[in-house]
C-alpha cells in the first residue's frame, strides 16, 4: 500500500488537501479523501488534478471519473471531508487530460503469470558466489544471502517475442526475468517479468490505450484459463524536447474485476511461447476478429466468469447469452440461411471441435448443449425443466460446456492447433483440460438426472 498526500484542484482556482491511497494488487481498495476547513464541491465525473508526495519526491496526479461516496459537511466541526471513488488515476511527471492524444505506448504485467512464458534456457547458475557478487546481490535485493547461496542470472539469450501490426498495435512480450535463490530451498531472490508492451502507430488518449490493454488482458486470460489481475500498468507519452527518444513514463492505476481462481500450473497455456509462428498468427487473428463490436461484447461476456469457481444460474444464463451476442455471420447455415434457434448456433460452433477431437472424445455433445439452453430457458422464461439442474455437478457441467465450446471454437477459427496442445500434455492444468478429463463421468451424471 502506498499513501500520497498533497493538494488537489476541485474547481476554478479552488484547491484542497487530500490523501490518495493505492494498493497495486487490490484495485478495490484505492481511494481519494479530500478535506478543507470550509465547504467545497466535487463535480461528478470531472477530472481532479493534484500534486502529491510520498516522501521521495513530488508527482503530478490526475483522477478520472471521480464520484463522491461519503462526506461530512462540518456539522459544527472545523473540517469538511469527501471520499471519492474513481475509474482511473495516473501519476508521474505530467498530468493527463482524459481525451488528450499523447500516449505512444503502454506497458503492463499480470499477477501470477511470472512463469507462464519464461524461457528457462536463458539462465545460468553460480554456486558459491564470490564476495563481490554476493555484495552486489545483497545490495540490489536488500536481503542477506546464506552461506550456501545459489544465484541464477540471465545469460543474454534474448527470447523476447515481437508481434507486429496487430489490431492493437505492435506487441512485445518480454519473457526474460532475473531470479535467484537463497539456497536449495528455492526461495526467490528477485523476479521480474514477463512484461508486455503495446506500441501504437499514432498517439492515443488514455481511454483508448486502457481499452487496448484490457482487450489483450482478456486474450491472455483465455490462454491461461482465467483473466489475471494487472499488477503494473504504465504509459509513455509522446517524445518532448526534454526526452527526444521517448516521452515521460506515467503510472496508471485502474479499477478492474478479477475472479477468485484455484492455483494452477501456468505451463498449460493454450499457446506455447517457443512456437513463435503459431503464437504470432493466432494472437493477430484473435485480436483482429475482436475488433467486431459484437464479437468483442461476446468475449467480454465469456471472460467475465471464465476460470472462476463460483457457479450459479446467472452464469448459465450468461453462457447462452454470449452466443446470442456473436456477429450475424456466426449464426448462418452453410447455405447462408439464418439460424433462428440458439441451440443450432452453439452446435455449429461446436462442429470444428468435434472434427478436431473426434466424436469418441465428446460423445453426445449436442445433447449437452440442448440441456444447457433448456436450463437458460427454464430460469429466464419458466419453461419446464428436463433435468434436475441442482443435482450433483449438473449445473457446473452445463456451464463449463458452454464456455468450452465458445472459447475453443474461437481459438480454432484463429488457427490454433488443439491436437498438438493436447499431445504435448499442455492441457493438463488448463480449464479446458479439466473439462475434457471429466467429460464422460459428468455426461453419465446428466443421463442419470433426466426428469
Amino acid at each position: 500500500m502506498a499513501v500520497y498526500r498533497g493538494v488537489f484542484s476541485v474547481g476554478d482556482e479552488r484547491s484542497v488537501a487530500g490523501e490518495l491511497i493505492l494498493r497495486r494488487k487490490s484495485s478495490k481498495k484505492i481511494k481519494l479523501r479530500l478535506w478543507d476547513t470550509s465547504p467545497f464541491d466535487v463535480s461528478p465525473n470531472k477530472t481532479i488534478h493534484g500534486i502529491v508526495s510520498d516522501g521521495s519526491g513530488s508527482k503530478a496526479v490526475s483522477v478520472f471519473h471521480g464520484l463522491v461516496v461519503r462526506w461530512t459537511d462540518g456539522f459544527g466541526r472545523s473540517l469538511h471531508t469527501k471520499d471519492v471513488i474513481f475509474s482511473t488515476v495516473t501519476m508521474g511527471a505530467e498530468r493527463l487530460e482524459l481525451h488528450e492524444k499523447i500516449i505512444r505506448s503502454a506497458g503492463f504485467a499480470f499477477d501470477e503469470i511470472k512463469t507462464a512464458f519464461r524461457n528457462t534456457e536463458a539462465f545460468s547458475v553460480i554456486f558459491g558466489p564470490d564476495s563481490d557478487l554476493r555484495e552486489q546481490v545483497e545490495r540490489s535485493t536488500k536481503r542477506k544471502l546464506r552461506e550456501d547461496a545459489v544465484v541464477a542470472y540471465f545469460n543474454g539469450d534474448q527470447r523476447d517475442l515481437n508481434i507486429l501490426d496487430t489490431a492493437l498495435g505492435d506487441i512485445e512480450i518480454n519473457a526474460r526475468g532475473v531470479t535467484g535463490h537463497l539456497g536449495p530451498d528455492g526461495i526467490p531472490l528477485r523476479q521480474d517479468g514477463p512484461y508486455m508492451l503495446l506500441k501504437f502507430s499514432s498517439p492515443l488518449d488514455l481511454g483508448e490505450a486502457r481499452r487496448r490493454v484490457f482487450i489483450f488482458r482478456c486474450f491472455v486470460g483465455l490462454l491461461i484459463g482465467y483473466v489475471p489481475a494487472l499488477t503494473d500498468f504504465y504509459v509513455r507519452l509522446s517524445p518532448t524536447d526534454e526526452l527526444p527518444d521517448y516521452g515521460h513514463k506515467i503510472q496508471v492505476y485502474s479499477h478492474h474485476s478479477t475472479n477468485k481462481i484455484p492455483k494452477r500450473s501456468l505451463q498449460s497455456a493454450l499457446l506455447d511461447f517457443k512456437n513463435e509462428m503459431e503464437f504470432t498468427e493466432v494472437t493477430k487473428k484473435w485480436l483482429m476478429r475482436n475488433q467486431e463490436k459484437e464479437r468483442h461484447d461476446a468475449n467480454l461476456r465469456f471472460l467475465a466468469h471464465f476460470g472462476a469457481t463460483k457457479y450459479n444460474e446467472d452464469r448459465l444464463i450468461g453462457g447462452v447469452n454470449m452466443f446470442d451476442l456473436l456477429p450475424q455471420g456466426d449464426k448462418l447455415y452453410a447455405n447462408g440461411k439464418e439460424m433462428r434457434d440458439i441451440k443450432n448456433v452453439i452446435k455449429r460452433k461446436a462442429e470444428p471441435i468435434v472434427d478436431t477431437l473426434g466424436e469418441n472424445m465428446l460423445p453426445s455433445l449436442d445433447e449437452i448443449i440442448e440441456h444447457a439452453v433448456d436450463g437458460r430457458n427454464h430460469y429466464v422464461h419458466g419453461n419446464a425443466a428436463k433435468l434436475d439442474f441442482r443435482r450433483g455437478r449438473i449445473l457446473i457441467f452445463l456451464i463449463n460446456t458452454l464456455e468450452f465450446v465458445f472459447g475453443v471454437s474461437e481459438m480454432l477459427e484463429c488457427g490454433w492447433d488443439m491436437r498438438r496442445w493436447l499431445t504435448q500434455a499442455r492441457g493438463q492444468d488448463h480449464t479446458f483440460g479439466d473439462y475434457l478429463r471429466s467429460y464422460r463421468e459428468l455426461l453419465q451424471e446428466v443421463k442419470n438426472s433426466t426428469i
